[in-house]
C-alpha cells in the first residue's frame, strides 16, 4: 500500500477471509468494526471483536483471519518515514496498545474508550475527503496519534518518583534533549547548582555517572532506529547526539558487543525468522470502496449500542386534562443585527421587515453607533451618518423594538477609552435630543469580554457619561462566557467594586455557546444537555452574591453544533433549541438571535466572531430552522398543563397546544449518513384523557430535517454558491415546515402515536369546532 495523496498514512476498510500485514517500517492500527477475527502475531494469538484495537509496531507482522462471515475491520497504516520527512524529526515509537491483551490495567479501559472515539472521528473525517477538508483530516489524525503517544507509547526509561527532585529534572532534560550537545556543566548552571555537587548527587541517586547515563540513553534510541529505520548509520548517529560515526561505533560496540551494522543485520534476520513453523495462508481479502466503507462505519455506530439505536426510543404517557394550570412565562426575544452599519444594506432592511412581521421580537440589538465622517464600506446611501442612526432608531420604535446599543472596545484600539468614546457620546446626545424621553428605554450595554485594560476606570467614565446624556439611563453589562472562564475571579472583583460604589446595573447580558468550549472527548453527554443551566446558575450566583439586580439577557448563545464537516446529512438541532428556549423562558428576561450569518462580520472597526450563532437566515432570503423554531414557540398559547423534556402541553380557553420534541445529543462528527440518523428517532404514544366529546380540528406543524431544514434542499441545488434567484424562490417554498390539517370526532380521550426523527419538533393544535 502506498500513501494516499499527501497524507503520511492510508486508511482502508477490509473484508474477506485472510489478510497478512507486511513486515516493514510502517505502523499499523487495526480497529475491529464488525464480526470477529483471529490475529496471529509472534507473541500470541488474539480474538478480535468489534471495538477492539491493536497497534502493530514497525516490522511486527500479523496474520489476520476472519472467524465470522460478516467480519470487517479498518486499517490505518502510518508511514513512519513520511512523518519523519514532513516533521523533520526522528520518530521511532513503540506502542503497547492491544485491547485484547490479558493483563489490562483498570484505568486503560477509559483510555481505550477515548482512543476509539478519536479513531472514529479520524475515519469519519477521512471518508469525507474534500480538498477544503484536508486540514480537518490532519487535525483528527494527529489528535489520535498524539493520544497514542501520551497514553500507549512504551518508555525507554522510567524516572523513579523516589529520585531527588533536582535529579528528576536532570533526567527529564536528558530525555528531551539527548539529540543535542548536552553537558552536566550546562545543566548545573541552569539549575543554579555546583557542578561537583550535581555530579556526585546524580551518581548516588542513579548509580552511574551523568555521562554514562546520557551515552546509554543515546545508544538505546540509536538501536531502535537501527532496528526499524533504513537511514544511514551516520545519520542515526548524528540524530541521536553523537558527534561523529567513529565515536558512535566505539560506544555502540562497547555496549552491545557488535557494530551498528552487524546489529542491524542481526535484527533483520530475526525479523525474517518470525513465523517459522507456522502455516501461512494465502491472502484473500477485499479493500472497501469509499461508499461501502462509509456504510460499514455507520452501521457500526448503529450497532454499537443496540438498546439505544436499533429500535426507536419509546415514550408513553397518559395525561388527564383535569390537571391544574400553571402560568407560562413569555420570553422576550432580542434580534441581533451586528454592527449598526448593517442597517444601511437594503437586503438587511428587507429581512428585518419580514422578520418583524413573522416573529414577535422585543429588542433590536446592534453594535456601536455611526459617528460623523465614518466611512462605511459597501453602502451607497447618500444620507449622513446621524440621519441613518435616526432612521435605525425610528425603525426600532415603530416596530415596538427597544434598542440595545452594544459598546465593545476594539481589541486593537490604540487610543484612550475616553477619546474612543467621545465621538459616540456626541451621536448619543444628538439622538436623545431628537427622541426625548423615549430614549430612557434604550439599553446601553458595556462589554467586559474580554476584560479590557483599566476596566474599572473605563466603566466608571462610561457610566458617568451616560448619566450626563440620559435622564434615566438603562445601563447594563455584558460579562461574556462563564463556562471554564479564566477571568471569573476578576469579574467577581469588578462586581464587588460596583456593589461598593452603589452603581445601578439595570441588566446583565452573557454568552453561552458550547461550541466555544466544548471538546466531545472531555464533556460527558449529560453536561452538554445541562450546559445552559450550568452557565445561568453560575451567573445568578455571582449576581446574587454582589446584589446586582435587574434583568438577565442571553444575547449570544448556541446549542451543540458540528465541528468540521460531516459525511452526510446535517446536525439538525431544532429540538435542542426549543428545549433550551422552554427552560430559559422561566429563568431570564431576554434571549438573542442573529438576523443572518453574513452580517455578523461586517464591521468597519472590528471583526465579530460567531458565524455559527443561531441565525434566522442564510444570506437575507432563505430562512434557517431557527426562524421556524421561533414561529412554533410563538404559536404556543395559554397556561401549562403538563411539561417534561419531550412533552409540553398548554391550554388557552378550550384550545390545547401539544409540543413534542426529540432532543438528541451525540458527537456531530458521527452523523455519518442516514442509517445512523434514522435510529435516533423517538416514538411518543400519548393519551389525553377527560377531553370534552365533540368534533375537533387538528393542525399539526412538523419541523425536522426534511421539513424546515434548509441544507438537504440546498444540496439538491449544488450548494449555496450556485443558487440563483430562481433556485432561491424554489428553496423558499421547499424549506417550509409541514402543515397537516384534519378533523376528528373525539369521545372523552384523544390518542396520538407520533414518530419524531432526529431532533424533530412537532406542534399539534387541538381546537374544538363546537360551542
Amino acid at each position: 500500500m502506498t500513501p494516499t495523496g499527501n497524507f503520511p498514512f492510508a486508511i482502508h476498510g477490509i473484508i474477506g477471509q485472510h489478510w497478512t500485514s507486511s513486515s516493514d517500517s510502517n505502523l499499523r492500527i487495526l480497529f475491529g468494526i464488525r464480526g470477529s477475527w483471529q490475529i496471529l502475531t509472534e507473541e500470541s494469538v488474539y480474538e478480535m471483536s468489534a471495538e477492539d484495537v491493536l497497534v502493530l509496531n514497525a516490522f511486527q507482522a500479523a496474520q489476520v483471519t476472519a472467524t465470522s462471515v460478516d467480519s470487517a475491520l479498518f486499517l490505518i497504516e502510518i508511514y513512519r518515514e513520511e512523518i519523519e520527512n514532513q516533521l523533520n524529526i526522528q520518530w521511532t515509537p513503540v506502542f503497547d496498545c492491544n485491547s485484547m491483551a490479558e493483563k489490562q490495567f483498570a484505568y486503560q479501559e477509559k483510555e481505550f474508550s477515548q482512543l476509539r472515539e478519536k479513531l472514529l472521528a479520524c475515519l469519519a473525517t477521512f471518508y469525507d475527503l474534500k480538498e477544503q477538508n484536508q486540514f480537518a483530516v490532519y487535525e483528527k489524525f494527529f489528535s489520535m496519534l498524539s493520544f497514542l503517544k501520551s497514553h500507549f507509547q512504551r518508555s525507554d526509561f522510567q524516572i523513579p518518583a523516589a529520585y531527588d527532585e533536582k535529579i528528576q529534572q536532570v533526567l527529564t532534560t536528558i530525555h528531551l534533549n539527548y539529540m543535542k550537545p548536552l553537558t552536566l556543566q550546562q545543566i548545573a548552571e541552569e539549575t543554579f547548582l555546583s557542578y561537583h555537587y550535581l555530579s556526585r548527587k546524580f551518581k548516588e541517586e542513579v548509580g552511574v555517572s551523568f555521562k554514562e547515563y546520557l551515552t546509554t540513553y543515546r545508544l538505546k534510541k540509536s538501536a531502535t532506529a537501527l532496528r526499524i529505520s533504513e537511514q544511514s548509520i551516520l545519520k542515526i548517529a548524528l540524530e541521536n547526539g553523537f558527534t561523529n560515526s567513529k565515536a558512535f561505533h566505539l560506544a555502540f560496540k562497547n555496549y552491545y558487543g557488535i557494530t551498528p551494522n552487524d546489529y542491524r543485520h542481526q535484527q533483520a534476520s530475526e525479523m525474517l525468522e518470525v513465523g517459522d513453523g507456522k502455516k501461512v495462508k494465502a491472502d484473500n481479502f477485499e479493500l472497501l470502496e469509499i461508499e461501502a466503507a462509509m456504510l460499514v462505519l455507520s452501521n457500526f455506530m448503529v450497532q454499537k449500542d443496540p438498546e439505544e439505536f436499533l429500535e426507536p426510543k419509546q415514550l408513553e404517557r397518559q395525561i388527564p386534562l383535569t390537571k391544574p394550570l400553571k402560568p407560562r412565562s413569555t420570553l422576550p426575544k432580542i434580534l441581533n443585527i451586528g454592527h449598526c452599519s448593517n442597517w444601511l444594506r437594503g437586503d438587511a432592511q428587507q429581512a428585518l421587515l419580514e422578520t418583524c412581521q413573522g416573529i414577535s421580537f422585543d429588542y433590536l440589538r446592534f453594535n456601536d453607533v455611526l459617528i460623523e465622517n465614518q466611512l462605511i464600506i459597501d453602502t451607497f446611501d447618500i444620507l449622513p451618518n446621524h440621519a441613518q442612526m435616526s432612521r435605525l432608531i425610528s425603525f426600532a420604535m415603530e416596530n415596538h423594538l427597544t434598542p440595545i446599543i452594544h459598546f465593545k472596545i476594539p481589541k486593537d484600539n490604540q487610543i484612550e477609552f475616553s477619546s474612543w468614546l467621545e465621538p459616540r457620546l456626541k451621536v448619543l446626545q444628538r439622538l436623545v435630543d431628537e427622541f426625548g424621553d423615549s430614549s430612557n428605554t434604550w439599553h446601553l450595554e458595556f462589554d467586559l469580554d474580554p476584560l479590557p485594560v483599566n476596566l474599572k476606570e473605563n466603566f466608571l467614565f462610561f457610566y458617568q457619561q451616560m448619566q450626563r446624556i440620559f435622564d434615566q439611563p438603562t445601563i447594563g453589562l455584558n460579562v461574556g462566557a462563564l463556562y471554564r472562564s479564566p477571568v471569573v475571579d476578576q469579574l467577581e472583583e469588578f462586581l464587588a467594586d460596583l456593589n461598593e460604589q452603589h452603581l445601578t446595573i439595570a441588566f446583565v447580558d452573557y454568552r453561552s455557546d458550547p461550541s466555544d468550549d466544548y471538546l466531545w472527548d472531555e464533556l460527558p453527554k449529560n453536561l452538554l444537555k445541562d450546559y445552559q443551566e450550568y452557565n445561568l446558575t453560575t451567573l445568578k450566583a455571582l449576581l446574587e452574591k454582589y446584589h446586582c439586580g435587574g434583568k438577565v439577557f442571553l444575547s449570544e448563545w448556541n446549542t451543540l453544533i458540528g465541528k468540521g464537516t460531516t459525511l452526510r446529512g446535517t446536525f439538525f438541532r431544532s429540538a435542542i433549541m426549543l428545549k433550551d428556549i422552554l427552560y430559559l423562558a422561566e429563568e431570564i428576561e431576554g434571549i438573542g438571535f442573529w438576523l443572518n450569518n453574513s452580517i455578523q462580520s461586517n464591521s468597519p472597526e472590528q471583526p465579530l466572531t460567531g458565524q455559527n450563532r443561531l441565525t434566522l437566515y442564510v444570506g437575507h432570503q432563505l430562512k434557517r430552522p431557527v426562524f421556524f423554531v421561533l414561529q412554533m414557540f410563538d404559536r404556543i398559547k395559554g397556561s401549562v398543563l403538563y411539561q417534561e423534556e419531550s412533552i409540553y402541553l398548554t391550554q388557552q380557553g378550550r384550545t390545547r397546544y401539544l409540543l413534542l420534541l426529540n432532543p438528541t445529543y451525540f458527537n456531530p462528527a458521527m452523523s455519518i449518513d442516514e442509517t445512523y440518523m434514522m435510529y435516533q428517532s423517538q416514538l411518543i404514544k400519548l393519551e389525553l384523557q377527560h377531553l370534552e366529546s365533540g368534533l375537533y380540528q387538528i393542525n399539526t406543524y412538523t419541523l425536522d430535517k426534511d421539513h424546515g431544514g434548509i441544507y438537504n434542499e440546498v444540496l439538491k441545488t449544488s450548494g449555496l454558491e450556485l443558487v440563483d434567484q430562481e433556485a432561491t424562490d424554489y428553496l423558499k417554498q421547499a424549506i417550509l415546515p409541514q402543515l397537516e390539517i384534519s378533523c376528528i370526532e373525539v369521545e372523552e380521550q384523544l390518542t396520538f402515536k407520533e414518530l419524531l426523527s432526529f431532533n424533530a419538533c412537532r406542534l399539534i393544535q387541538i381546537k374544538p369546532l363546537h360551542n
